[in-house]
């Protein structure tokens, strides 16, 4: 009886031709990364950052992509989170689908949310938005003007504002914007809104204290920061 072993094909050579095109991509990214105008890379986080000094929110007037004009300063008296964000943002694109589940929950108790999308036009965000459909209002800030006063560290960060507007939380880097964990603190800015009236500071001037809706102290924000990619200035 004859006895048959399985062939064995012979492994190809990698030349270096094929190890320098398997490295460019990598490459790129890094370069694409490091030239880009804004900061940008934040890692995935968890909870929300309270900041004890509450700042007024910076105002803003900008267009979004249906060309509907949002003034800031119109929302005074309701609690908004605001998201700092762009299409090529791997974190951004991953908490996106999140966002729209907790806008589905939290529109119809009164809370707004806005997603600024930062450097981009309209057609990268039709592109996007074809993809991950969302039905919260899309801000452009192609010139990044708006961007610049706000205390943005990467992307994506968001922030919270209580009723009287002044920034109440941040988050940077993605999270599950529809675990009810974590919109706790933020509803609860809604039943128990501030009474007194805010002085005019710098976000900037202020640093953070972790708190997390389970109660429980969460200091990651710093670890996020550092690990934002910027670019050299």
């Amino acid at each position: 009886m004859q006895h048959f072993s399985p062939r064995r094909l012979p492994l190809k050579k990698r030349s270096d031709k094929d190890k320098t095109f398997a490295c460019v991509p990598f490459g790129v990214w890094i370069l694409v990364l490091l030239l880009l105008p804004l900061p940008l890379l934040a890692r995935p986080g968890h909870g929300l950052t309270a900041l004890p000094a509450r700042p007024l929110a910076p105002d803003f007037t900008l267009t979004d992509v249906d060309g509907h004009t949002h003034h800031l300063a119109d929302y005074r008296g309701k609690v908004v989170i605001i998201n700092f964000w762009a299409t090529w943002c791997p974190p951004c694109r991953a908490e996106m689908p999140s966002m729209q589940r907790a806008w589905e929950k939290i529109s119809k108790e009164g809370i707004l949310m806005l997603a600024i999308n930062v450097g981009q036009d309209e057609e990268a965000i039709f592109q996007f938005t074809a993809d991950y459909p969302v039905e919260f209002p899309l801000l452009l800030d192609q010139d990044s003007q708006v961007t610049g006063k706000w205390p943005v560290k990467g992307l994506p960060t968001t922030f919270i504002l209580d009723p009287l507007g002044r920034i109440a939380y941040r988050a940077v880097g993605g999270r599950n914007w529809d675990d009810d964990n974590l919109l706790a603190p933020i509803r609860a800015l809604g039943v128990h809104p501030p009474k007194t009236a805010p002085k005019a500071t710098t976000p900037s001037q202020h640093t953070a204290s972790p708190v997390n809706s389970s109660q429980q102290t969460v200091r990651e924000e710093s670890l996020n920061q550092a690990s934002a990619v910027r670019t050299p200035q």
